[in-house]
């Protein structure tokens, strides 16, 4: 497993890859996770003889804030470089898309209008521009974000990020090594950034029209009731799409459970062959 930062037109980009292989799987990470969250996932796809790409998104790691574009564009943009850059490796025959969460949200905006991907693969996507404006769980989205904003304002984030991770994760505040919820808790002001672009997303259903790639939308079935909805709601959306429910699981399956993570990604990367 190797690092390399590559210089942009935008600003650093940093891209770790495991494994060998035609196939290239590109994974893309969560919010406040960072790539280093999927290198487990990561190190299975490459033992199952695939190549697998972790880049960094904005302002994670060695690559660059992004700080001209909102956070879900500059994520976006960082992606289509990745996918860009997969183009013109002549070693890389085909690609599968993979994105997490965040992840899943700006895979399938960098994967819109393109032709050249074999799969697409998106884990509990945040989808939230699949609700109306005025749904509940947007608006109870919202209030954990200004809760958020108000922790960093006030210097006492934690309370904030615990009901955070709360609302979206299987696990409990307290069940986190107490180093996660020290840096979560110390990220909290891009946390907040992110999940308030997240939140705001305005995706229109034309462009999800556009994403032709043959698709597979996954949640958990002990994941909160909004991430089946927005499932389903993308799938209605997507030209191409299957919805699949992981028995037994929640929101952090990629991270928690990259067994059954990884044999879901095979199985839909032979299908899409």
């Amino acid at each position: 497993m190797q690092t390399i930062v590559h210089e942009t037109n935008f600003g650093p980009v940093a891209l770790t890859e495991v494994g060998a292989g035609g196939v290239l799987i590109v994974l893309l990470h969560a919010a406040a996770a960072g790539p280093h969250a999927l290198v487990d996932l990561a190190k299975l796809l490459a033992a199952a003889g695939r190549r697998v790409w972790l880049p960094a998104l904005a302002g994670y790691d060695a690559t660059g804030p992004g700080a001209d574009l909102d956070p879900v564009a500059a994520h976006v943009r960082v992606a289509g470089w990745v996918l860009d850059a997969a183009r013109a490796d002549a070693t890389v025959e085909r690609v599968v898309l993979v994105g997490h969460s965040m992840g899943g949200l700006v895979a399938a905006k960098a994967a819109a209008g393109r032709d050249d991907l074999m799969a697409l693969i998106l884990c509990e996507p945040i989808v939230l521009a699949t609700l109306a404006r005025d749904d509940p769980a947007l608006i109870r989205d919202a209030a954990l974000i200004d809760a958020l904003d108000a922790g960093v304002a006030s210097g006492n984030p934690e309370p904030a990020v615990a009901a955070f991770v709360a609302a979206w994760n299987e696990i409990a505040w307290s069940a986190l090594p107490a180093e996660v919820r020290q840096r979560l808790a110390a990220g909290a002001a891009r946390l907040a950034r992110e999940t308030r672009s997240v939140n705001q997303d305005a995706t229109p259903d034309a462009v999800w029209a556009t994403i032709t790639t043959r698709a597979t939308v996954v949640h958990g079935d002990r994941s909160p009731a909004l991430a089946a909805t927005m499932a389903q709601n993308l799938v209605e959306r997507l030209p191409r799409a299957t919805r699949v429910t992981l028995p037994r699981l929640g929101h952090m399956a990629p991270v928690l459970a990259p067994e059954r993570v990884a044999a879901l990604i095979e199985r839909a990367t032979a299908r899409a062959c």
